[in-house]
């Protein structure tokens, strides 16, 4: 998991931040939370870089949960996928609202699924142990992360062989 979290976190320390901009003009490195979560959602690791928004770690916990709740160790999907799924005419149109955060069982604070990118499910010798979620203030590039974060890990130990729609 180490591995996992230290890969994003070089991933937002690369990228530019799309809704940040200093006194100069520039625009910051994107801040960061970043959940990982079981197969039923509990949380195993979050990592919160310094500054982040608080909402991002509510948010990064929900794309976790997302990629891991609706994924399978035959089928993996990423809450980005989700995203064009729900789309009016979609086949899975106002998900998004039959599954509030709160409503799971005790053992999980909170769940909810997300629609959009920054959800993705976690592999271990081909079978789906979870899900990573990533929250920030890198706006529409967060759904660049995947590739980046994948890059370095072990990916096919992290995010198995298994095609993931989204990527």
């Amino acid at each position: 998991m180490q591995e996992i979290i230290a890969a994003a976190v070089a991933a937002a320390e690369q990228t530019p931040s799309l809704l940040r901009v200093d006194g100069a003009g520039n625009h910051p490195m994107t801040r960061m939370a970043i959940a990982i979560v079981d197969r039923n959602g509990k949380l195993l690791a979050q990592h919160t870089m310094e500054d982040v928004w608080p909402v991002s770690i509510d948010v990064a916990l929900a794309k976790a949960y997302t990629a891991a709740g609706l994924s399978s160790s035959e089928n993996a999907m990423s809450s980005r996928s989700l995203g064009f799924l729900t789309q009016p005419g979609g086949g899975a149109w106002n998900i998004g609202n039959s599954n509030d955060p709160g409503t799971g069982d005790a053992s999980v604070e909170e769940r909810g699924l997300i629609e959009f990118p920054g959800g993705l499910p976690l592999y271990m010798d081909g079978m789906l142990v979870g899900g990573i979620g990533v929250s920030g203030d890198g706006g529409i590039r967060t759904r660049m992360w995947p590739r980046r974060v994948r890059s370095g890990t072990n990916r096919r130990q992290a995010f198995g062989s298994t095609a993931c729609w989204g990527w």
